[in-house]
């Protein structure tokens, strides 16, 4: 898939793990640039949601000592729960 489409994707999951707020809403954000569209293509050619939950699995493991979001323990187990349940991503199921 394009990486473009997939940092989009971890962008907003990683914001849903930030607590989402702040001055940005992303998911307008997206909305208004039709983002959602361009990854429904990118999950239509091949992006699936288990390759995606894999690829994110193995961010903390990259650069060992550098810490994320998705460093904290349980941030993986809330990312797959995200990507089941979360509205902007019901058409990935």
């Amino acid at each position: 898939g394009s990486h473009g489409v997939q940092v989009g994707l971890a962008a907003y999951l990683t914001a849903q793990l930030h607590g989402e707020g702040g001055e940005i809403d992303i998911r307008h954000v997206f909305d208004t640039l039709n983002f959602w569209d361009i990854a429904r293509a990118e999950a239509a050619a091949g992006l699936t949601r288990a390759v995606f939950a894999e690829a994110l699995k193995l961010v903390p493991e990259i650069k060992p000592g550098y810490i994320t979001v998705l460093s904290r323990p349980g941030a993986f187990d809330v990312l797959r729960d995200l990507l089941e349940t979360d509205p902007a991503l019901s058409w990935w199921r």
